[in-house]
């Protein structure tokens, strides 16, 4: 099953539309109300794994517990550096010239989970969002195989490499970040 958030919850709605009008074959689309809708929901698929990319909502505890290997996300970074919210924008904002992906078990917080698998790749000015997804595609089908390689890794809990604290600019979002931006 595909568990997506509501449109409101959503910055776009387009692929919502696409997945609800055309879901793909053999797969539910199912869109919780409220966060805790997230976990009944779940349990009603006995999943086995739940993969996480740009999910909108902070997922419950409960949620995370459902699935018997756990719960792995995918983050357009090298963490620990970047957590949180547009790690993309801040990289280019602080000037750097490689991002990344990593794929970690998800816990409690944002983005603190042991890590699993990394890449970096090159970041310029130059690089369009049309740019960026498929080098980060690439990242994700490279990385994501040798993630989940031992299953019995991925359940135990602490598997994948324990993440530093970032601390100060590269961490966390800044306060900057946390509020709106007026133009």
């Amino acid at each position: 099953a595909i568990l997506t958030a509501p449109a409101s919850a959503l910055r776009s709605t387009e692929m919502l539309e696409d997945l609800v009008r055309d879901p793909p074959e053999g797969l539910d689309v199912v869109i919780p109300a409220t966060r805790a809708r997230m976990a009944p929901l779940l349990r009603a698929y006995e999943p086995d794994l739940l993969l996480c990319n740009g999910f909108p909502w902070k997922i419950p505890v409960d949620a995370l517990a459902v699935p018997r290997l756990g719960a792995v996300n995918g983050h357009p970074s090298l963490l620990p550096k970047y957590r949180g919210p547009n790690p993309i924008g801040r990289a280019i904002r602080n000037g750097e010239t490689e991002i990344g992906w990593t794929l970690h078990r998800m816990d409690a917080d944002f983005d603190t989970g042991p890590i699993l698998a990394q890449k970096a790749f090159p970041l310029g000015y130059e690089h369009s969002w049309d740019e960026l997804v498929p080098k980060m595609a690439d990242c994700v089908s490279e990385l994501l195989p040798r993630a989940l390689e031992g299953s019995d890794e991925i359940r135990r809990q602490g598997a994948g490499g324990l993440q530093a604290s970032a601390g100060g600019a590269g961490g966390g979002p800044s306060p900057a970040d946390r509020q709106p931006h007026l133009r």
